[in-house]
C-alpha cells in the first residue's frame, strides 16, 4: 500500500481538523496529497480487475470526485454495468441504484409514488432516482421524452420537481448507457449534462483476451483503500483555489478554435463544465495548479459522433505535440534551404573567409564592397536557418516535456509524440549544428573586417605567419 506521509487520513472522525486545513493554501495541499495517495492505490487495485478499461476507471473517477455525469456506448458484454457497480464498493457510504430502461417504463419506477399527509407531499426515494449519490441507466435514452425531460433538470440542478412540489436528492453523478450511439433530437439537452462520453471497446489484445477467458484477473471486490463522499466534497471545494495559467487558457482556447472550425460544436456553458474536470484532475494529482497533461482528459467531453470522437483526438493531439505533416515539411524546407546556403558559401564565400581572394586592380574596391554586402545577406540567410531549426528543436523538446508530465499524471493514460521520429530528431539537430556553425564563421569575418583595406591588412598578417 502507498504510504501515507501526511501523517493525516480522511476520515468523519477529523472533519474538524480537516475544516481548518481548507483555510491555508498548505493545508488544502495537505488534502489533495492524501487524496492523490489513496487514489493511486485505488487505480493499482482496480486495474487488474479491469483489463484495458485503465482511461475509463480514471474518467469514471473524475467525474465522480468533479460531480458531472458519465455517458458510456459499447456493445452488450463489454463490462459497462460491471465496472460502474463496483464504483459502489470504492465509496464505503454512498448508495447506489440502477434501472433498464425502455419505452414502457413508467414514472413511478424511475421517481417513485407521491404520497400525502395532510397538506405535505411525501416523495418515494427508496429504489428511486431520488435517494442515491449514483445512478445507472441503462439503455438511457429508450425512456420516453417526459422521462428524460424530468431527468435533465435533477442532473443540472439536483432538484426533483412535480405538480409544483420540490425536493433537492442526493445525487453525486449519474452514469448513462447505451449500446448504441444515440442520434436525433432527444439527446440535443444532454450533450451538456453528459459531460464525459467514452466509447467502451471490446478488448483490443489477445493477451487481454487469453487472462479473460482462462479468468487469470481479479474478479473480487476487493480494496485496500475506500473513499468517503465527504472526498468529494473536499475535493470540490480545493478544485476552486487551483490555478489556471494564461498558457493554459491559450491552449484551451486555441483546442476549441480548431474544433469551431472542424464543426465540433461545444457550448460555452459545456467548456466551463470542462474546466471542472481539469481543475479536478490536479487537485487528484496534488498539485495546485492546471498542467498541460490534463489537457489530454478534453477528447472524452468533446464529442458527440463518430466524427468528432475522431476529429477531438486529433485536435488536441496536434495543437499539443503538433502536425507531424507540417513539421516533416517544415525540416525538409530547413535543409533544402541549408544545403542551397552552404552551396553559395563554398562558392562564394569559403575563400574569402580562409583570406585567400586578392582584390587588385581599379576595381578591387568595388568588387570587395558587393561581396562584403553579399556576405551579409548570407549571413541574414543562415540566421534564419538557425531560427526555425532552432524552433523546430523547441517543438520537440516540449513535446518531451509533454510526455514527462502525462507520465507524472495519474489521471490520463500514457500517451507517446509519434510526430518526432528518430530520424527528424537527427536531422533537426543536424541542421541547427552545421547552421550555427557557419553562422559563426560568417560573424568572426563580419567582426574581422569592415573594409578592403582590413581584408588586405588580415591577409598579409596570415601569409607572413604561414612563411615564418
Amino acid at each position: 500500500m502507498s504510504e501515507n506521509t501526511n501523517n493525516f487520513t480522511i476520515c468523519p472522525e477529523n472533519q474538524k481538523e480537516i475544516e481548518t486545513l481548507l483555510l491555508t493554501p498548505e493545508g488544502r495541499k495537505k488534502i489533495s496529497l492524501e487524496l492523490k495517495r489513496k487514489m493511486e492505490v485505488v487505480l493499482a487495485d482496480m486495474e487488474p480487475k479491469f483489463l484495458e478499461r485503465e482511461e475509463l476507471i480514471r474518467l469514471l473517477f473524475l467525474a465522480i470526485f468533479s460531480r458531472h455525469h458519465v455517458f458510456l456506448i459499447g456493445l452488450p458484454g463489454v463490462g459497462k454495468t460491471y465496472l460502474v457497480e463496483a464504483l459502489r464498493d470504492v465509496f464505503q457510504d454512498s448508495r447506489y441504484w440502477s434501472l433498464l430502461l425502455d419505452k414502457e417504463t413508467s414514472r413511478d419506477q424511475l421517481f417513485g409514488k407521491l404520497a400525502y399527509e395532510g397538506t405535505k407531499t411525501i416523495f418515494e426515494e427508496e429504489d428511486t432516482v431520488l435517494g442515491s449519490e449514483f445512478i445507472f441507466l441503462d439503455e438511457m435514452f429508450k425512456a420516453s421524452s417526459e422521462l428524460l425531460n424530468s431527468l435533465l433538470q435533477i442532473m443540472a440542478d439536483r432538484v426533483y420537481s412535480v405538480k409544483g412540489k420540490h425536493k433537492a436528492v442526493p445525487l453525486n453523478t449519474l452514469f448513462g448507457a447505451s449500446n448504441e450511439l444515440p442520434e436525433g433530437k432527444l439527446i440535443a439537452p444532454f450533450k451538456d449534462r453528459l459531460l464525459i462520453w467514452f466509447d467502451v471497446p471490446r478488448l483490443q489484445k489477445d493477451s487481454s483476451f487469453k487472462k479473460l477467458i482462462s479468468r487469470q484477473f481479479d474478479s473480487t471486490r476487493n480494496f485496500r483503500e475506500k473513499f468517503w463522499l465527504e472526498e468529494i466534497r473536499l475535493s470540490t471545494l480545493i478544485s476552486k483555489h487551483v490555478i489556471v495559467s494564461e498558457e493554459i487558457l491559450d491552449i484551451y482556447t486555441l483546442i476549441k478554435n480548431n474544433m469551431d472550425r472542424a464543426c465540433i460544436q461545444i457550448s460555452d456553458r459545456k467548456l466551463l463544465w470542462i474546466m471542472d474536470v481539469l481543475t479536478t484532475s490536479a487537485v487528484l494529482n496534488g498539485r495546485d495548479e492546471v498542467n498541460v497533461s490534463d489537457l489530454f482528459l478534453l477528447p472524452n467531453m468533446t464529442w458527440h459522433t463518430e466524427i468528432e470522437k475522431k476529429n477531438s483526438r486529433k485536435i488536441v493531439h496536434e495543437v499539443l505535440f503538433g502536425n507531424e505533416n507540417t513539421i516533416n515539411k517544415a525540416v525538409i524546407e530547413v535543409e533544402a534551404n541549408l544545403n542551397r546556403k552552404k552551396a553559395n558559401y563554398n562558392i562564394n564565400f569559403k575563400r574569402l573567409f580562409d583570406y585567400l581572394e586578392d582584390f587588385t586592380g581599379l576595381t578591387a574596391e568595388k568588387r570587395f564592397n558587393e561581396i562584403y554586402n553579399n556576405i551579409r545577406n548570407g549571413r541574414n540567410g543562415i540566421q534564419e536557418i538557425v531560427n526555425d531549426s532552432s524552433t523546430l528543436v523547441q517543438l520537440y523538446e516540449f513535446s518531451i516535456n509533454i510526455e514527462k508530465l502525462v507520465t507524472e499524471n495519474i489521471m490520463v493514460p500514457d500517451y507517446k509524440c509519434l510526430v518526432f521520429s528518430n530520424k527528424t530528431v537527427e536531422l533537426i539537430q543536424q541542421h541547427k549544428i552545421v547552421s550555427s556553425n557557419i553562422l559563426e564563421e560568417f560573424d568572426v569575418f563580419l567582426n574581422e573586417v569592415d573594409s578592403l583595406s582590413e581584408y588586405r591588412s588580415r591577409r598579409g598578417e596570415r601569409r607572413m605567419r604561414k612563411t615564418a
